[in-house]
């Protein structure tokens, strides 16, 4: 199933502040500080200006974070997403309401 951009980009949001008195911290709450590192590296618009923006719901600078951010959360098999797939803190860090599907 194809899937339109405004279905799979969420807009950008600001780091939430750290606190953990509410205990509603995801499994990956430490995504917070990825996403912080890759603000501060500008990563986004940087693989934009190497990249390009790319056509498709899912562009290739997204697809290279997503990979990354998979990477740096110690997951090895693209099927491990699965585990974190409808985790909102990862989507947000992502800017995404969807991730890509795993083909089979």
């Amino acid at each position: 199933m194809k899937f339109s951009k405004a279905q799979v980009q969420a807009p950008v949001h600001s780091i939430p502040e750290q606190q953990f008195e509410n205990k509603q911290l995801t499994s990956f709450g430490g995504a917070v500080l990825i996403q912080a590192l890759f603000q501060r590296l500008n990563l986004r618009q940087r693989l934009v200006s190497a990249f390009g923006v790319g056509a498709g719901a899912y562009g290739l600078v997204t697809v290279f974070i997503v990979i990354v951010t998979h990477l740096m959360l110690g997951l090895k098999c693209w099927r491990d997403r699965d585990a974190y797939q409808d985790d909102p803190l990862l989507q947000r860090v992502l800017h995404l309401r969807r991730l890509p599907d795993v083909f089979r």
